[in-house]
């Protein structure tokens, strides 16, 4: 297969949890996730030579990738206003766990340091295995289990009070 196809195969495969991943990493705005999941396949295409299968997986090339566009953004954007966020909590919900789900996403993103909303955000959003994520994010593996630990703790303690 050559690096086309095989580019495309993986694009196809794995779209919609970069995107999922990207979308809940910027805090739920639909038209920044969308704008910078195509500039991570665009990055991930322009740099698909050089990507070392002995090494990680496609996947954790375009987390990776994700990533680092995802921290790129911030960077630039330090001061994003969250009336565009609340306004994504107005749109239409079908059920109580889709509200909930919302709610919960956007409890997590202001209750949590931004290390640890965007280790949740690897492991249960785009459900990946501390082992990737440590590949991703250069920690190690105790260190995100300890992470998410206190995340979710501190979660548990706020929904408790």
């Amino acid at each position: 297969m050559d690096s086309t196809a095989l580019f495309t195969q993986n694009y196809r495969q794995h779209i919609n949890e970069i995107h999922r991943y990207v979308y809940f990493a910027v805090r739920q705005h639909r038209e920044t996730a969308e704008d910078l999941t195509a500039t991570i396949f665009t990055k991930a295409w322009q740099s698909h030579q050089s990507f070392d299968p002995e090494r990680s997986s496609f996947r954790t090339f375009l987390f990776r990738i994700a990533r680092n566009t995802v921290i790129d953004h911030y960077r630039v954007h330090q001061d994003i206003a969250d009336l565009e966020a609340a306004a994504e909590l107005s749109q239409p919900v079908r059920t109580q766990n889709e509200i909930d789900a919302v709610l919960f996403w956007k409890c997590a993103a202001q209750l949590l340091p931004a290390d640890a909303y965007e280790m949740l955000i690897l492991k249960y959003r785009a459900e990946l295995s501390l082992q990737e994520i440590a590949e991703i994010t250069g920690r190690s593996t105790n260190a995100i289990k300890s992470l998410l630990k206190r995340s979710r703790a501190l979660l548990v303690d706020y929904y408790a009070s």
